[in-house]
């Protein structure tokens, strides 16, 4: 059994182990990603969220545009990602935090609940932790209203 020791930005090992090994290159720290996961009773697996980083524009009108149009990203990277959304069956947004927010929390459910042909006689149960983004007021209105019980 291998040995567990803490993660630092610079630990690489010469052996493949079942423990996660970074390497820090350029003095740069980790970049982070957030990642939502769904897979329903039977198994199935539904298409991933991903939030990675993206700086904002200083021009608040492209910021406006880039968010309701392009998930976040700006014109040149979107010709990038849409591709990639489309290869992979996935759904991946930028903002500078890479945090999960109560606007992706609404795609999410409109993505994945929105469209139900069942969704005025039957509930669906979704697990949720405690994380702010998802109890917005807006976020639990929506998931009522389309029969999601968070």
């Amino acid at each position: 059994m291998p040995t567990k020791r803490p993660l630092t930005t610079s630990t690489c090992e010469q052996e493949p182990s079942t423990t996660l090994a970074t390497k820090q290159c350029g003095g740069k720290d980790k970049e982070r990603a957030t990642a939502m996961l769904m897979s329903d009773l039977t198994g199935t697996r539904h298409p991933l969220f991903l939030v990675l980083r993206m700086t904002k524009s200083k021009i608040k009108t492209v910021v406006q545009e880039t968010l309701k149009v392009r998930q976040g990203f700006g014109k040149r990277l979107w010709s990038s990602v849409e591709p990639l959304e489309a290869k992979n069956t996935c759904v991946i947004y930028g903002n500078p935090t890479t945090w999960w927010n109560a606007t992706i929390s609404l795609d999410f459910l409109k993505f994945h609940f929105g469209k139900r042909p069942d969704q005025a006689t039957k509930n669906v149960l979704l697990l949720w932790d405690d994380f702010s983004a998802h109890w917005t007021d807006e976020v639990v209105a929506y998931a009522e209203s389309i029969n999601v019980v968070l």
